[in-house]
């Protein structure tokens, strides 16, 4: 298992809560369902996930699988980052009231750059980058389309401060975006927190 692997693994967890079959996990993966119960079984083993995974009579897996506290706070960056195990990517980070920041990562090594910004230039970064994550990481123009569509929706709802609204449309966006494996990896370790800190930021 690679530390690529651990993260996506987790990073779905995180995204769809709830208990799951490890069968879920490797369908959107691209895991055998062998390799999705291993990858659980670590996850557990950490305390990063919950649930329990056990070997068939046939040699294969099964069990279920969900995300423990651990996990998530592994996810939100409540822990150094040296345990989260990122893989190169380009994040945003929304946080507070006044403020973003964009955190370059390379593969020769990091750059922050603190950028004062209303929240609305912020917010607005955001949805770009997410837009643009989509339109460049899923191949088919309608199904870009779909997506971009959920994510207007959730842009929508969060100007309206409607947090109920919101928060469907982010699980719509999420579930839409989650089946195309390219686009979970590229815009989860970006997307999670910062859609999760705008939730937070709606009374």
């Amino acid at each position: 298992m690679t530390p690529d692997t651990r993260q996506k693994y987790l990073l779905w967890l995180y995204q769809n809560p709830g208990q799951h079959g490890v069968d879920k996990p490797a369908k959107v993966l691209g895991l055998s369902v062998t390799q999705s119960a291993h990858v659980a079984r670590y996850l557990i083993s950490e305390s990063l996930a919950m649930g329990k995974t056990w070997d068939m009579i046939d040699d294969s897996w099964d069990g279920f699988v969900e995300i423990a506290p651990r996990g998530m706070k592994l996810i939100e960056n409540k822990i150094p980052h040296n345990e989260i195990m990122r893989p190169i990517t380009n994040n945003t980070v929304v946080h507070g009231n006044n403020s973003g920041v964009i955190n370059n990562t390379t593969a020769t090594g990091s750059a922050n750059v603190s950028i004062s910004v209303s929240n609305e230039q912020a917010v607005s970064h955001l949805f770009q980058q997410l837009e643009s994550g989509v339109r460049q990481h899923v191949p088919e123009k309608s199904e870009q389309d779909k997506i971009v569509g959920k994510l207007d929706e959730l842009k929508k709802a969060y100007e309206a401060k409607d947090k109920p609204s919101f928060l469907k449309r982010y699980q719509e966006f999420v579930g839409s975006a989650s089946s195309h494996i390219e686009l979970f990896g590229a815009l989860a370790p970006a997307a999670i927190p910062a859609l999760h800190a705008l939730a937070s930021a709606i009374s």
